[in-house]
């Protein structure tokens, strides 16, 4: 993730991710062009925002070629947008559609380079309300990050990052209590009932209290 206000980013910090070959990692991916409106790659795309947001968090920059072995950026291309608002809102719309719990407080700048081009940014918060799922056209998997970029969460991974949420250790937010209900609101009752690992995990956990 670039250290800086997403509304201070400039071309000139995108050039230099290129110049001092910041490598691709957990919290920064690298994409030539923006997502195609098929199926294939808005799954794609849907799964690389989500497993920032169940991670670390993170910036996704649209404009730069990166080595595909490497993960090291190669130019500063950027991106041939008659109309950089509309395809912002393209992308924020199949981000609302294709997740669930919803992210909150997700970011997207265009920045202007010299050739009449943009750079994008999505930057994507460290999410409290995960775990995070695509579910875009029937799809319905979980996804991390790591150094080496995103991956599919597995059954042990997804228990875990679930626990962190249901069972937190402020005291007045423990499982069940009417303060804790109140803070998470309809979206966590909502996520929680859907989710079966939540509900199985609660399961053990109650019967291990009785």
């Amino acid at each position: 993730m670039i250290n800086k206000d997403i509304e201070q980013v400039t071309k000139d910090d995108l050039q230099t991710l290129v110049d001092n070959a910041v490598l691709e990692r957990k919290t920064l991916e690298y994409k030539q062009a923006l997502p195609s409106n098929s199926d294939s790659a808005k799954k794609e795309f849907l799964a690389d925002v989500s497993s920032f947001a169940n991670a670390s968090g993170g910036d996704l920059i649209f404009g730069i070629t990166e080595n595909k072995k490497t993960g090291a950026p190669k130019s500063l291309d950027g991106l041939s947008i008659e109309n950089p608002d509309q395809e912002i809102l393209r992308l924020e719309n199949t981000i609302r559609d294709g997740i669930e719990p919803r992210i909150p407080s997700i970011s997207t700048r265009s920045i202007p380079l010299d050739s009449a081009k943009v750079a994008l940014i999505i930057r994507v918060p460290k999410s409290w309300s995960a775990p995070h799922r695509v579910i875009w056209g029937g799809h319905d998997k979980f996804f991390s990050r790591s150094s080496n970029g995103k991956y599919p969460l597995d059954v042990g991974e997804l228990l875990s990052l679930s626990s962190l949420f249901i069972f937190p250790c402020h005291p007045e937010r423990s499982e069940g209590s009417p303060r804790f209900l109140i803070l998470s609101g309809p979206t966590f009752l909502r996520h929680y009932s859907r989710n079966p690992l939540r509900n199985h995990r609660h399961s053990k956990w109650s019967q291990s209290k009785a």
